[in-house]
């Protein structure tokens, strides 16, 4: 649910639900382009439960359990209070 709390200028905004609100997806019903290219199918969403957390190791855009909304703000962030290093889709 960060997207939703982001303001205008891209800060998220912390309240009691930044870690505790978020919504259920039904993971088999969506795909995304994990490689940019228009000629390779699209790949299912990863489950969460399967995704690594944040790391030097997991420099790429959709490589760890931050960049899904799986994993803690203070786990995701860069600097405090700022959505700079959360790397979600619109």
């Amino acid at each position: 649910m960060w997207p939703a709390l982001v303001d205008s200028a891209g800060n998220l905004e912390r309240t009691r639900y930044t870690d505790t609100l978020g919504y259920c997806v039904a993971l088999t019903h969506y795909t995304y382009d994990d490689d940019g290219s228009a000629s390779t199918p699209q790949v299912p969403v990863p489950d969460c439960s399967t995704l690594p957390p944040r790391s030097a190791s997991t420099p790429g855009m959709y490589d760890d359990a931050a960049d899904w909304g799986c994993a803690q703000y203070i786990n995701a962030m860069s600097a405090p209070g700022t959505m700079s290093d959360v790397r979600l889709a619109r």
